[in-house]
């Protein structure tokens, strides 16, 4: 597997993998109100269950990366890729962006540039997102990336498959 310790997206914008270091900024972004309400259990993460999940975690990042990326050096956000299907090689994309840096663009480049690494990097036959049906920001920036909606998963997530 190709690994992006640093690739630079363009003259500002870096991508990299996660390390120890991230931990705290990961946990604040999920943790963020704005995001929270977005979650499947729509409740904050503790320190100590992050911890114990972000270690494993960082374990496996050859198989299902976190990928950190920093504008000038200062995180802006992140992105995750889950296995979801070993048979069929698919993967779940998640992304969060530091609210600061929302609505500025970096999303879609951020996002687009996961699934160019999953597709090319990881071999990944498909590339699922489940949104909130609430979250109509990210509806709008998976959409516009190209995923398309294939399913209700429950009353409040639907299945969004990457067709680029």
């Amino acid at each position: 597997m190709p690994n992006p310790r640093r690739e630079i997206i363009d003259d500002r914008l870096l991508m990299r993998l996660a390390r120890e270091t991230d931990k705290d900024a990961l946990l604040n972004w999920r943790n963020n109100p704005g995001v929270v309400q977005f979650t499947r259990t729509q409740a904050s993460i503790s320190i100590d269950a992050h911890a114990h999940w972000f270690k494993e975690r960082l374990r496996i990042l050859n198989l299902e990366p976190i990928f950190i990326f920093t504008l000038d050096e200062t995180p802006i956000g992140m992105t995750r890729l889950d296995r979801i299907e070993s048979e069929r090689n698919g993967y779940e994309v998640s992304i969060l962006v530091d609210e600061q840096f929302q609505n500025a663009g970096v999303g879609k480049l951020i996002l687009l540039r996961t699934c160019e690494f999953g597709k090319d990097g990881l071999s990944a036959t498909f590339i699922r997102a489940e949104i909130h049906n609430k979250n109509l920001a990210s509806i709008k920036l998976f959409t516009k990336l190209g995923f398309v909606e294939k399913s209700k998963v429950d009353d409040n997530f639907s299945s969004y498959d990457f067709s680029g």
